[in-house]
């Protein structure tokens, strides 16, 4: 049976797309960019380059606070208006759980990271009310050598992990889970209030 629910999947890693897409499919969503969403899955602050904090210069990490922010909020303003007007959406930000942890030489990672977590419960207060369900998925993460420079790259550790969990955050039957973090860590997912 076909869902009646259509997702669109915004700034997400390749890899953590393609585990998305196989377990939406699985799960009979619809996925259909030219119609309006119902569910909005959108990453922040993945991929974010490793900048340690003494080497980091101010203009390229606000650069990069700046792109994340302004993607984030831009995809959902886009969105919101479509699922108002179909009375019920969800929003799943995906982001990494350096926000919460930290990492080695990740600290303009983390304050990306961390923000995005911060904006998103706000998202979910501001949203409730009009029938839109904001949560995060938080992925681990690894160090990964960027593949076009010489830098790393923050990346998700297991993404078909944090593709389940995302899976599990979109189902309309979980109403009550509003403005929760969940994070995917080694293995272990747990949730963060």
């Amino acid at each position: 049976m076909k869902r009646v629910d259509n997702v669109w999947l915004v700034n997400l890693p390749e890899e953590l797309r393609r585990a998305l897409d196989s377990l939406l499919k699985e799960e009979n969503y619809i996925i259909e960019p030219e119609k309006s969403p119902t569910i909005l899955i959108v990453g922040a602050g993945l991929g974010v380059s490793s900048m340690p904090l003494m080497d980091a210069e101010p203009g390229s990490w606000l650069a990069e606070v700046q792109r994340q922010f302004l993607d984030l909020f831009h995809a959902i303003q886009i969105t919101v208006p479509a699922m108002e007007g179909g009375g019920r959406g969800k929003v799943i930000v995906v982001t990494t759980d350096v926000g919460i942890c930290g990492a080695l030489d990740s600290s303009v990672a983390g304050a990306i990271s961390a923000g995005v977590i911060s904006a998103t419960r706000s998202f979910a207060r501001e949203l409730a009310p009009r029938g839109i369900i904001v949560n995060a998925i938080c992925g681990g993460t690894i160090l990964r050598e960027a593949a076009d420079t010489k830098s790393t790259q923050i990346t998700l550790a297991d993404p078909w992990a944090t593709a389940v969990a995302t899976i599990f955050a979109i189902d309309q039957r979980l109403r009550s889970l509003v403005g929760q973090v969940i994070v995917c860590n080694d293995e272990s997912t747990r949730s963060r209030t």
